[in-house]
């Protein structure tokens, strides 16, 4: 039985390889998160940086596998979402690639920081998040499972993108 495009594109990232139109990023592990439900949700229109709709910050969990010999890693979080559709993202799962623009070494809490859209891009599902004290350091969302419904870079493109993130450590395996 085949396995579903997330799951295969999870794997082959797991495995260190790269999407295609990389830019020359290093991919330094996956990053894989599950929604709350309940989250706040402002429903005026949102119109920033293009981006209309519903504005929504959900809690989340999520484990960090780096590629090569790294500990895996558990966050708690947030995710800001805004669209038409922002609240389908309660009790999903989002997959986001880690990568780095320069080799950064592993240490406990890497990715603890805040990650958001840059000004300068056009937003849609795949824009990239850069974070804000570690600019090397980017999440470039890869897929979303939302129920039965699964969402993978090429597919239909949903109307809400993922504006901001935001990571602290809870636990580590090192």
């Amino acid at each position: 039985m085949p396995l579903p495009a997330t799951v295969s594109l999870a794997i082959l990232l797991a495995f260190g390889a790269a999407l295609p139109g990389g830019g020359g990023l290093a991919n330094i592990g996956v990053l894989t998160c599950s929604t709350s439900e309940g989250g706040t949700t402002h429903s005026e229109d949102d119109f920033s940086q293009g981006a209309r709709g519903a504005r929504s910050v959900l809690s989340m969990l999520c484990t960090f596998r780096p590629v090569g010999s790294g500990p895996e890693e558990s966050y708690v979080g947030t995710v800001q979402v805004v669209g038409t559709n922002a609240g389908r993202f309660e009790r999903a799962t989002i997959i986001l690639q880690v990568n780095s623009m320069v080799p950064i070494p592993f240490h406990p809490g890497l990715l603890e920081q805040g990650y958001s859209v840059e000004r300068a891009l056009k937003l849609s599902r795949w824009t990239p998040l850069t974070g804000e004290t570690k600019k090397a350091i980017m999440l470039q969302p890869i897929a979303e499972r939302e129920g039965p419904m699964r969402h993978s870079e090429g597919s239909e493109p949903p109307t809400a993108v993922i504006l901001s993130v935001t990571l602290k450590l809870r636990s580590t395996s090192a």
